[in-house]
């Protein structure tokens, strides 16, 4: 990822710090799981967002990022981390299916797709 990608990544992730953390909470039931769920969904979102053209409603999409890895992770705690297959397999599927139908463009010099 390229320095102004990282920054756009970061300014982007701070302002939606408050709502995504207000929803772990929701969704975990506790600070401490909360807490987690937010550091894997912004670990998931940087992954990801190298591969976007990044026109898309940032917060919307880190939450849909939070739901797939709470549906994943919440049937154990601590969370699995990014080497689970099951959540790589969803990440996997919501960037060739989910953003797409979401207007959220992969980004075709990155990937090598069209």
């Amino acid at each position: 990822m390229s320095e102004i990608q990282q920054q756009v990544f970061e300014n982007l992730a701070l302002e939606c710090m408050d709502l995504v953390y207000s929803n772990a909470i929701r969704l975990a039931g506790s600070t401490e799981k909360a807490e987690l769920l937010v550091q894997n969904t912004y670990e998931f979102a940087f992954y990801l967002f190298e591969y976007t053209d990044q026109k898309f409603d940032f917060a919307a999409w880190l939450n849909d990022i939070m739901i797939l890895i709470y549906k994943d992770s919440s049937h154990s705690f601590p969370f699995t981390g990014i080497k689970s297959d099951n959540i790589m397999n969803a990440l996997k599927y919501y960037a060739e299916i989910v953003m797409p139908q979401q207007n959220i463009r992969l980004n075709s010099n990155e990937t090598g797709h069209n």
